[in-house]
């Protein structure tokens, strides 16, 4: 279990919270809802949307009253995950939970997905938004962008790589307009996932990344990486002396990414809107707004319009960085 892991589960105290056994599902939604409810994510155990997961399957187990668990389909992108989804029962009982690269990324840079979010799936709520950053090993001499910069004119080989969390994604992109602005040669080396590529940089195998802040906050804190660069419209709160990529003359990754929830598009609009709101009651609880603000992640519902719309104004920002 990483850090950012920990710390959030110790912080949400539900690092030992156990099954509600016999499980009875709550009245005020049982009409609604199937049995049970299965979760999906497109990437490995560790990182930001697979705690994100486990803490709304928590908090919909205790509000449902009916057993909601996650399930781990990583790889290609978060594509096996949304492909699951696709194929699954359009009754509630299958979730996905993703971000940005599966739902809007993914089926603009890859000839066939398997999938087409606009036409397969529903949007159910928006669950918040996340930054990500570029980050450097403390083990190489830069303190921050500038000083990288100027670092890498003078390396070869493996010190010019730079790993991203999915191959064609927001970051691999920013890579390149980097390369462009700066007139440098990195190279970027695509993992299954934020936390991968963390385990590498801290152990000296590659020396800079761009991840989500969630993974990396922590070991930011205890110096054991230089966060030196952050997507957005604005600089964070929890990083204020680290500036945006705006305004190092880097445009185009103003618009952070989203979480949200997504189901097979038949999905019965009772069922759909009793989850959007079951969701909305988990996430407005205040410890946990409090404690996921801690970790770059912003908790914000969303209705499905509204998420819908989101989505669909992300495409379009997105679609300029790759053209």
């Amino acid at each position: 279990m990483n850090s950012a892991r920990r710390f959030l589960l110790s912080t949400l105290g539900l690092a030992t919270l156990p099954l509600i056994s016999p499980l009875r599902a709550n009245p005020l939604y049982a009409d609604q809802l199937p049995p049970k409810i299965t979760i999906l994510v497109g990437f490995p155990p560790g990182g930001g949307t697979d705690l994100l997961a486990r803490y709304l399957a928590d908090g919909l187990r205790e509000q449902l009253r009916i057993p909601v668990t996650v399930l781990n389909r990583a790889g290609a992108g978060g594509q096996i995950a949304a492909q699951t989804l696709m194929d699954s029962k359009p009754d509630g009982s299958v979730l996905l939970l993703s971000h940005d690269h599966t739902i809007s990324i993914v089926p603009q840079l890859t000839k066939n997905p398997g999938y087409n979010p606009m036409v397969d799936f529903q949007a159910v709520a928006g669950v918040g938004n996340f930054v990500n950053c570029l980050f450097i090993s403390a083990n190489i001499p830069p303190i921050n962008y500038l000083q990288y910069r100027q670092w890498l004119l003078s390396q070869t080989g493996a010190q010019r790589s730079i790993g991203v969390p999915a191959i064609n994604s927001i970051p691999e992109y920013l890579v390149k307009r980097i390369n462009r602005k700066e007139n440098l040669d990195l190279v970027t080396v695509p993992y299954q996932g934020s936390a991968p590529m963390l385990s590498d940089i801290l152990a000296n195998h590659i020396p800079a990344g761009i991840g989500s802040i969630f993974e990396c906050i922590e070991h930011h804190r205890s110096r054991k990486i230089r966060i030196i660069g952050v997507m957005g419209s604005k600089r964070l709160a929890l990083l204020p002396n680290v500036p945006t990529f705006s305004e190092l003359g880097i445009q185009g990754f103003e618009n952070n990414p989203f979480y949200g929830v997504f189901a097979p598009q038949k999905i019965p609009l009772g069922v759909c809107d009793t989850l959007s709101l079951a969701i909305k009651d988990v996430l407005n609880q205040s410890k946990f707004i409090k404690a996921f603000a801690s970790t770059g992640i912003e908790i914000k519902w969303s209705s499905a319009e509204q998420f819908s719309n989101e989505v669909v104004r992300y495409n379009r920002s997105s679609e300029k960085i790759f053209h």
